[in-house]
This record gives structure tokens, sequence and C-alpha cells, in this order.
């Protein structure tokens, strides 16, 4: 069967696949600031907003056990009410998968095509992503015939 993509309902994942398991892993393994930001995830938020067409879940499956994910949140902004927004809220793959960044390059090659259009896509980089991730993804989006328009970096302030 190999390497399948698609969206898939929140509920499903929750309780066929552990999906909470995998976010606890997944925050264990890359969280730089579990000190300070513990992990409380409001699963019912997460269904509602699903429900409300605002947030789902993008996995990756390998002889169909769930081995990535990225959840995906989509809003209009008070400032530009006529786009529609589409910002990764989170991606995992998990370590074992984690070759040179394959899994992680193949999920954003299949989910770009299959937004909504037109859309602002804004994704969120990690110290933790593959190595080179800023110029894979940028490699991707222009395969797809897309422009990278700007680099967003975060930061915690306590």
């Amino acid at each position: 069967m190999g390497l399948t993509f698609g969206f898939e309902p929140l509920l499903t994942l929750l309780v066929e696949d552990r999906l909470g398991e995998l976010v606890k892993a997944h925050f264990a393994e890359i969280g730089a600031d579990k000190s300070t930001v513990p992990l409380t995830v409001n699963w019912g938020a997460y269904l509602q907003r699903e429900q409300g067409n605002t947030f789902r879940a993008f996995v990756a499956r390998r002889d169909n056990a769930l081995i990535g994910y990225i959840g995906l949140n989509f809003f209009r902004p008070d400032r530009h009410t006529g786009t529609l927004f589409v910002r990764d809220e989170t991606i995992w793959v998990l370590p074992s998968e984690k070759r040179r960044g394959l899994v992680w390059r193949a999920m954003w090659r299949a989910v770009v095509p299959i937004l909504p259009r037109p859309c602002k896509l804004m994704v969120g980089l990690t110290l933790t992503g593959p190595e080179g991730q800023v110029e894979i993804l940028q490699g991707c989006l222009q395969r797809l015939g897309l422009k990278p328009a700007e680099m967003v970096m975060g930061a915690y302030l306590d």
C-alpha cells in the first residue's frame, strides 16, 4: 500500500489512531518550551473548530498506519476579510519516518494542491524541523507554481 495522504476526521483519528498519544510524543520530542508552556490540549475546541470548518487534520499513513500529521487552521483576518488564510498549527512525523525530511516534504506536496483557492498559506517553521526545511518548503512551493512571499518567525515572551 505504501505512503498515502489526506484529510481525515479528527474524531476518527483520536479514537482509531490514538492521536492524543502521538501528540504527547510529539511534544515530548520537540517541545523546546516544555517547562514554561505545558501541553494542555482542548480536543473539544478542536472538534468544534473542525465542525465550523476552521480546522482540519491532514495525515500521512504508511501501510494504513498513522505516521504524521499537519493541523491546519482556516480563517479570514479582520484586516483581510476577502482572503482565506491557511496556517499550519502543527506538523509532526514519527521519528522512525524522519529520513531526510522525505515524509515532511511529501505531506506539503500532497496538501498544497488541494487547499482552497485563492488562499494565503502561512507555514510555521521550527528549529526542530528537518534540516534545510526553509529551502525544502520554498522548492516545494515553487515546483507547484507558487512564489513564497514571506517568512514568519515566532518566539515565546516570558
